[in-house]
């Protein structure tokens, strides 16, 4: 863009039922701010089916939508209802991204006892199908990504 611009709009035409998402495969350093429609969509496909998205992408979406919640000084039901299809993820990169927001999360509602107790349940609820999948035991021939993935379930 040039120096001088600093927003750009576009209106893309859709058929109805139909979503998209923008930069698929996180390159780049920007965040996407999606209206809610098309959240919502994006939130239900994930739910439906999130393997329909790239693992970068769906971590592209947990990050960004904590961030804009931030930086707009939202609620984070947003965020947190695109979360709850992580009892379904197995990939290393959205768990990642997804334990370094809630982490984040924890440490802004310290001194907020019931909301941290409610933060703390949304977490063990997400993680804990990857922790019946990965065990509190390290298996032999594991790689570093599952190590790493179990010590975010625990």
């Amino acid at each position: 863009m040039p120096p001088h611009v600093s927003e750009v709009s576009y209106t893309i035409p859709l058929a109805e039922n139909e979503t998209v998402t923008f930069n698929p495969y996180a390159t780049g350093y920007y965040r996407m701010s999606y209206e809610d429609t098309m959240l919502n969509e994006l939130i239900q496909r994930l739910n439906t089916d999130h393997t329909s998205f790239q693992p970068a992408a769906r971590a592209r979406l947990i990050d960004d939508t904590l961030k804009v919640a931030l930086r707009d000084g939202d609620d984070y039901n947003a965020t947190l209802r695109l979360m709850s299809y992580l009892r379904e993820e197995t990939d290393y990169v959205p768990w990642v991204v997804a334990h370094k927001n809630l982490r984040y999360l924890k440490t802004m509602l310290r001194g907020d006892e019931k909301a941290s107790e409610l933060l703390q349940t949304f977490t063990e609820q997400l993680a804990t199908p990857l922790l019946e999948k990965y065990s509190f035991a390290k298996r032999s021939g594991e790689s570093v990504n599952d190590e790493e993935l179990r010590s975010i379930a625990i």
